[in-house]
């Protein structure tokens, strides 16, 4: 049993052997004899093409003779001219400067006066067709409300009339209105929307009484602004007529106070008036703000008609 064992596994062993198989790549034959004298050629250094010019005068013109596409030629060819076209280089001309853009004309400030091109003045803001709600809102506190004034004083210009008016605040801060081609103020509320605030407003409607199409307008022209100084009354201060005597009495009670520019009512309001010089009235709830504001800015309080001390 053993012997028919082996003889299996020597057949098997037979069965699976692999001759070994020759390279069928051809080797290249290497011969390390000497070269003979018929085989000396190829032992010669390769030559280098190289590229040759020639400038020619500049009245004649460059041509090419025995070189290839490239230019190309045999150094060994010495008795030959190789000569190769060569572009003329152009002349350096200097860019001929270009003329400055013009500037655009921009927007002018809001205190000159500026013309179109058919010398019509141009409105420094847009004309509007009809008031706003926040005027009309703020129409009807100037209406109701009363705002205080400092003072005021005229600013013309040389092409138009202007006037500044020094308005005190609920809080004791003081505000200047300024009228003019545009309408500005120096309060919060100004300064944040551009419109026109409740100063203005009040400006427009009680003293100076401006016509209704223009109380709403951001800016005027110069012949709309002469119309409004020139139809605005005086200031209350300058209609009441002062009279200097040394024990002077009361006068009657009327016309407007000269602080807020608005009528007198004995019967609802307090009314004070100068016991120093003139008598003349003034609102007790203006009067005390006048004081108040004058004492913040370290002025004496003095009579907004007489401008003798405030007692």
């Amino acid at each position: 049993m053993a012997r028919i064992k082996k003889a299996a596994a020597d057949n098997q062993d037979e069965e699976t052997a692999v001759p070994a198989t020759r390279s069928l790549r051809k080797r290249k034959a290497i011969s390390y004899a000497e070269p003979e004298a018929a085989d000396s050629e190829w032992l010669e250094t390769p030559k280098k093409k190289t590229k040759t010019f020639k400038v020619q005068d500049k009245d004649a013109s460059p041509f090419v003779k025995e070189s290839d596409e490239q230019g190309m030629t045999d150094e060994g060819d010495s008795d030959q001219v190789h000569i190769v076209a060569l572009k003329k280089p152009k002349p350096k001309v200097d860019p001929v400067p270009k003329a400055p853009n013009p500037k655009k004309k921009g927007r002018q400030p809001d205190t000159v006066v500026e013309t179109d091109s058919n010398g019509v003045e141009i409105r420094k803001r847009d004309y509007l067709m009809e008031p706003s709600q926040k005027f009309l809102a703020g129409k009807i506190r100037a209406e109701t409300q009363r705002i205080m004034f400092a003072g005021r004083e005229r600013c013309d210009h040389d092409d138009y009339p202007a006037e500044k008016f020094q308005i005190i605040g609920s809080v004791g801060n003081t505000y200047t209105v300024t009228v003019g081609l545009v309408n500005k103020c120096s309060c919060p509320d100004y300064a944040f929307r551009r419109n026109s605030c409740k100063h203005i407003i009040y400006v427009m409607i009680n003293v100076l009484y401006v016509r209704d199409d223009l109380q709403y307008q951001l800016a005027f022209t110069t012949d709309e602004l002469r119309h409004i100084f020139n139809a605005a009354p005086l200031a209350p201060a300058l209609r009441v007529k002062v009279e200097e005597t040394s024990n002077p009495n009361r006068k009657p009670i009327e016309g407007e106070c000269p602080i807020c520019y608005m009528e007198f009512e004995p019967d609802a309001e307090a009314i004070s008036y100068c016991k120093n010089s003139c008598g003349n009235n003034i609102h007790t709830d203006c009067i005390n703000t006048w004081v108040k504001a004058k004492q913040k800015e370290h002025k004496t309080a003095t009579c907004p008609y007489c401008r003798e001390t405030w007692a």
